[in-house]
């Protein structure tokens, strides 16, 4: 069976082993299509029981160059609501709109290891806009505005600045941050890079933590499993495709 990722990149790096390229100044989205974006949202918000949707600045990953001692992104901008008109059909939109029209904005995960070995993940709950019910490990999108550097868009704070929201967990209380893939995930389009982390924390604490994390209702459920079970089989319950992705490097 295929794979519903492609790699991009695959190796092992430190976790600040990237350096961005930003174009803020891309052209402006054609008047029909921003009118569907701007239509599109719309309809969402107004579904019954419609998810959590914020429409906040994402960064598009235009280009990426391999070298030696790192990966550097070139980076653009958008909103999320252009990603959530384009995703999943980038071909489509850019066949009628042209070269550029679709959003593939830059995710991030990250296999965060406690000091049993086990993997912290998240059963996402029915509040999420993409990936409701599907076990996934912590992650989020790169907020150009929001996640920088020195000016510049920063991959490794949009991470830190996730666990932190997600699980409580502090920068300190994160070792040995390494950058270990870049994928695009076939399944929506989306550019991810994988990061690992390890923490001190043991379970009951991180349980604590995430109970009183700002962005807790973005799951139902804490988990804390091996890197060498399937997910899958033993919950019964599907796995996002960069969490898949993750546990093949992993293992």
């Amino acid at each position: 069976m295929s794979r519903p990722w492609r790699w991009l990149w695959r190796g092992e790096l430190p976790a600040d082993a990237i350096r961005v390229r930003y174009r803020k100044d891309l052209p402006e989205l054609d008047a029909e299509l921003s009118a569907a974006v701007a239509e599109n949202w719309r309809e969402r918000l107004a579904r019954p029981r419609a998810p959590h949707l914020v429409d906040d600045p994402v960064a598009p990953l235009l280009d990426f160059e391999i070298r030696g001692d790192g990966l550097i992104l070139h980076l653009g901008r958008s909103r999320y609501s252009h990603w959530i008109f384009t995703e999943g059909r980038q071909g489509e939109i850019e066949d009628r709109f042209g070269a550029g029209a679709a959003c593939r904005p830059l995710a991030l995960c990250a296999a965060l290891i406690t000091p049993q070995g086990r993997l912290i993940v998240q059963r996402r709950s029915d509040r999420v806009a993409e990936g409701a019910g599907l076990l996934h490990v912590p992650g989020g999108h790169l907020d150009p505005d929001r996640h920088r550097t020195e000016g510049s868009p920063d991959p490794r704070l949009a991470m830190l600045c996730e666990l932190k929201e997600e699980l409580g967990l502090e920068g300190d209380e994160l070792r040995e941050g390494r950058l270990l893939g870049l994928i695009e995930n076939l399944e929506n389009g989306k550019p991810e890079l994988l990061y690992r982390w390890r923490t001190p924390l043991d379970e009951e604490e991180i349980h604590e933590r995430a109970a009183a994390a700002e962005d807790r209702f973005e799951a139902d459920e804490l988990l804390f499993l091996a890197a060498d079970e399937d997910w899958a089989e033993s919950r019964s319950i599907p796995v996002a495709v960069p969490s898949r992705a993750l546990l093949e490097l992993l293992r």
